[in-house]
């Protein structure tokens, strides 16, 4: 019996925090949301896997606010 290893690449499904930042008018609205002390809720919406943990985690990693997220 002949067994050949196969290699593949696997990665976690984790979210990323150092996302490039191509257009930042995401970023910046965020920013808008977050600086109107009007607004209670703000709402980020997308399919599964879509990037919604990885977009916040690198929003709050370009700010230097990582030690202010908590992760629910």
């Amino acid at each position: 019996m002949n067994e050949e290893k196969i290699n593949i690449p696997f990665d976690n499904l984790l979210p990323k925090n150092d996302l490039p930042i191509t257009d930042d008018s995401s970023f910046k609205a965020l920013e808008y949301a977050i600086s109107d002390q009007r607004i209670r809720n703000i709402g980020i919406t997308g399919n599964y896997g879509a990037g919604k943990s990885s977009f916040l985690l690198s929003f709050f990693n370009h700010k230097n606010l990582e030690e202010k997220c908590i992760n629910v």
